[in-house]
């Protein structure tokens, strides 16, 4: 910033170029009002009453302007008066000129858009209740691993010391695991789906862990059903255990047509004697529906 030294002589000469001097660093000192937006309530504007605001200060286009106030319209708008000077016998024309900030019923700002500016502690408050996501909350990563912010880390069990994550224990003890003395353990979700807490049934607990990634089924979970055994499908044969020639139910399926049609002598003995062929391979079956491979990440602090 400029700077003009008037003590450095008792008789520092009042001139025009001094003025304008000073008026320049004023209109630096004056674009700070830039920093708040283009308009805005600097100062006063206060409510007075219910159809009226009382006078202030405004920001309008970067450049402060005092405000009249007075009934509330729809609009503010620049008012520009300009004075003449008169000394030394002569006129100096539109030497003064004075801009004020007033309501009007027309124009181009409108008076709804104008709030008040936050000052730096009132900002200072704002930032400081602005907390975002509290430890223990948990949301998906489809980035790099090695890419996980700070503050946060994926969900595969380590453990963590208290002393060190004070508040984020505080929020979730020794749910998934830990001493609890000194140390406590991340959920470990890793190969799992997340499922909601209903408070009943397997979903009563938070942290409880359930569910088979292949599933080989057991007896009371197959379909009922049955298998014909009567002498009168005679096609029977070609599915169940082989017979041999005098009509005797056999146990070996070799798949030979004189075995397997040798049916002539069945009896209704034989039918009952007669075995169904085994099929399967009692392998566990696919038990997920289709999937997406995310990381699951949790905020620590």
């Amino acid at each position: 910033m400029n700077k003009v030294k008037f003590l450095g002589m008792g008789d520092f000469p009042g001139s025009a170029n001094t003025l304008d001097n000073l008026q320049n660093q004023i209109h630096l000192v004056a674009l700070l009002a830039q920093l708040g937006g283009d308009n805005y309530i600097l100062s006063g504007c206060e409510p007075d009453g219910g159809n009226k605001v009382k006078p202030g200060a405004v920001v309008i286009g970067g450049e402060i302007f005092p405000f009249t106030g007075g009934i509330i319209q729809e609009y503010v708008d620049i008012k520009v008066v300009k004075k003449d000077l008169q000394a030394f016998n002569k006129n100096y024309p539109e030497a003064y000129t004075f801009k004020t900030a007033e309501f009007t019923a027309a124009g181009k700002n409108k008076w709804e858009d104008f709030k008040r500016i936050m000052t730096n502690k009132d900002l200072q408050k704002k930032v400081e209740s602005i907390k975002g996501l509290e430890p223990a909350s948990r949301i998906a990563w489809a980035g790099f691993i090695a890419k996980i912010p700070k503050d946060w880390m994926l969900c595969d069990g380590r453990t963590l010391l208290i002393a060190d994550y004070q508040e984020l224990y505080e929020n979730m003890g020794t749910i998934h695991g830990g001493d609890g003395v000194t140390s406590f353990k991340l959920p470990n979700m890793g190969g799992r789906f997340g499922v909601c807490y209903t408070g009943a049934g397997d979903y009563k607990d938070i942290g409880t862990i359930g569910g088979e990634e292949y599933h080989t089924l057991i007896d009371e979970e197959i379909p009922e059903h049955d298998h014909v055994r009567d002498e009168t499908f005679n096609k029977l044969s070609a599915r169940a255990g082989d017979v041999s020639e005098l009509g005797t139910p056999g146990s070996v399926d070799d798949i030979t047509a004189d075995k397997e049609y040798n049916v002539a002598n069945m009896t209704p003995t034989r039918w009952q004697a007669a075995t169904i062929k085994k099929v399967g391979e009692n392998k566990p079956h696919e038990n997920r529906p289709p999937f997406f491979v995310e990381g699951f990440i949790i905020k620590v602090k």
